[in-house]
């Protein structure tokens, strides 16, 4: 995502401000998962901003799987596909019970 500078000094208030700079991403180092109501926010502690979305018991909903380095930028050259596993049907099926 791109992003400007800017530097102000106090004394003289001069204000400037870079062009636009493109960060390049690192290495892939971790897996990100964004649900409904989240969204990517490279550079920050988490990775990511947003309010999550309430869900109801029982209707599927989409999530986002980014390939990301240590800042969380996206890593675009990782092409690896993430698929969900028969743990996670089970999971779902063992939580419904007890509802």
């Amino acid at each position: 995502m791109a992003q400007t500078i800017t530097a102000t000094d106090n004394i003289s208030t001069l204000t400037a401000t870079s062009p636009s700079v493109t960060p390049n991403a690192g290495a892939f180092n971790k897996m990100q998962i964004l649900l409904p109501g989240e969204s990517a926010a490279p550079g920050t502690t988490l990775g990511k901003t947003g309010t999550l979305a309430a869900r109801v018991a029982g209707i599927s909903f989409n999530v986002i799987v980014n390939a990301v380095d240590a800042n969380w930028n996206l890593v675009a050259s990782v092409t690896d596909v993430a698929h969900r596993h028969q743990a996670m049907q089970t999971l779902y099926y063992l939580l419904t019970q007890h509802l």
